[in-house]
């Protein structure tokens, strides 16, 4: 018997460890906001979402409101915050009747994605411009609207800028070729398809009647063939959804209940 709790005692702080890694571990990952999906839903106070099923089974008593939500979804890393706009902002959102949302399949907001291309054979880097893009049999799709690279622009042998033609894109073979919704889950990863279905290339595009001259530039060297894009290496989203606010989001990987997508820098936009 004396060996037993010789045993079991020496067994115990091994147990009470191991019992506490899980719990916080399932607290971190609770509080992780894990997709831009699940950033929307918090930021909606949606009901279901996993954050409020871990506060209803691990803290009932402790009420979690919208606020506080909101809240959690600004980068608490962050040193420079105005609190007094963050504190407009919530009340506007929450106060509003009826409250102010994000809708995931609205227009005005948008994922700009950071991609490694091939130019020529040579590595460069363009910034481009992603959208969702409602379709008239009620999918939709990630599409691509504009495009930052200024290495595209043609040039004199002066330096000056030469004007670039409106692209004419071909018509698909194939309509089921595109970036499906749930692209932005995997952080874009078949975002090579862009330059590699040349094909289906209008697919990719976002419907316009006038693209600027880095998108026009852009879209001929795909159809050229001289550039190919190899990877994805940064993404960030952009809302306008909130009247007179500009939100912009990052993902911050950290072991803190502050992680994930989180609100990187809010602006006040001019009324």
């Amino acid at each position: 018997m004396k060996s037993f709790f010789v045993f079991f005692f020496s067994f115990l702080p091994t147990v009470l460890l191991a019992q506490s890694y899980e719990k916080e571990y399932v607290t971190l990952f609770a509080w992780e906001v894990k997709q831009i999906d699940e950033f929307i839903e918090r930021f909606n106070d949606s009901d279901g979402t996993l954050i409020k099923e871990y506060n209803k089974e691990y803290q009932p008593k402790e009420a979690l409101t919208r606020e506080k939500l909101i809240k959690s979804l600004f980068n608490g890393a962050k040193k420079d915050w105005n609190y007094a706009e963050i504190t407009n902002f919530i009340e506007q959102v929450t106060t509003g009747n009826p409250p102010l949302l994000l809708d995931f399949n609205a227009e005005n907001w948008y994922a700009n994605v950071t991609c490694a291309v091939l130019w020529n054979g040579k590595p460069k880097t363009v910034q481009c411009k992603l959208k969702l893009l409602n379709l008239p049999d009620g999918s939709c799709k990630w599409v691509l609207s504009d495009v930052s690279a200024k290495f595209l622009l043609p040039r004199d042998a002066s330096g000056k800028l030469l004007p670039v033609d409106q692209p004419q894109l071909p018509k698909p073979n194939n309509k089921l070729g595109s970036l499906n919704p749930m692209s932005h889950t995997n952080d874009f990863l078949n975002i090579d398809m862009v330059s590699e279905d040349t094909k289906n290339l209008s697919n990719y595009i976002e419907p316009s009647n006038h693209y600027s001259d880095m998108m026009s530039a852009f879209i001929r060297q795909i159809l050229n063939k001289n550039l190919k894009i190899t990877q994805t290496n940064s993404i960030s989203y952009v809302f306008f959804q909130i009247d007179g606010w500009k939100i912009e989001i990052q993902q911050f990987n950290r072991p803190t209940k502050n992680s994930g997508w989180l609100i990187s820098k809010l602006t006040r936009m001019p009324s």
